[in-house]
């Protein structure tokens, strides 16, 4: 077998493994408990990723997001030039080129639905509290018009122009944010949640386009 053969067997292992994994993600997802052991494990893995990209002043996900798409461009280009350029074998020389980018994207999707999207097939962190509190409608009304009135009076609050239009420093509402996260409060009724209260809110490069 020559090296070209073998450089695509090679690159074609982590697209074979995600696939798997990604292939395996569906039949299971079905399965509560299987759903609830990946919750389990993943919650570590994730606070061990929010450990690190904490330490950073932007977003992880959008600057990599960014960057993986530039890099992603960058390889279509020079595959293409590569491949115009071969003399022969390019069928070989296109699934060289082409391998890395399917395998990156195959094991992303597969750490993505495994770390994070099993969270949302897995049973609740809330999961029996709701049943056990069996609020009443009148304390239900309440607790809407508490909210209600709470929604008004911080709506009072807001600086507007003369237009009426709400006037917003980013930085303070990040600042005053990081201060008052409520998330230690609420970890210590659901203990899974222990650990995200370290979480501080970041700018968004792309707030205004997703906006």
């Amino acid at each position: 077998m020559n090296e070209l053969k073998k450089s695509v067997i090679h690159r074609a292992i982590p697209l074979a493994a995600g696939a798997a994994l990604i292939a395996a993600f569906y039949p299971l997802s079905r399965v509560q408990s299987a759903m609830d052991a990946a919750k389990r494990v993943s919650h570590y893995v994730r606070l061990a990723i929010a450990a690190i990209t904490e330490l950073l002043p932007f977003s992880v996900f959008e600057v990599g997001g960014t960057l993986a798409a530039a890099f992603a461009l960058f390889h279509i280009v020079v595959s293409v030039v590569r491949v115009a350029r071969a003399n022969g074998k390019r069928l070989l020389i296109a699934a060289r080129q082409v391998l890395p980018l399917l395998s990156g994207a195959a094991v992303a999707l597969a750490l993505f639905l495994w770390l994070w999207t099993s969270v949302s097939f897995a049973a609740p962190f809330y999961d029996g509290v709701l049943a056990n509190v069996q609020p009443t409608e009148q304390e239900l009304a309440a607790a809407l018009r508490r909210f209600i009135q709470g929604a008004n009076e911080y709506a009072a609050m807001i600086p507007r122009d003369a237009d009426g239009h709400a006037v917003i420093d980013t930085r303070a509402v990040l600042r005053s944010a990081a201060d008052a996260l409520p998330f230690n409060v609420v970890a210590e009724r659901f203990p899974l949640l222990e650990g995200y209260g370290a979480t501080r809110p970041k700018p968004m490069l792309y707030s205004e386009v997703m906006s």
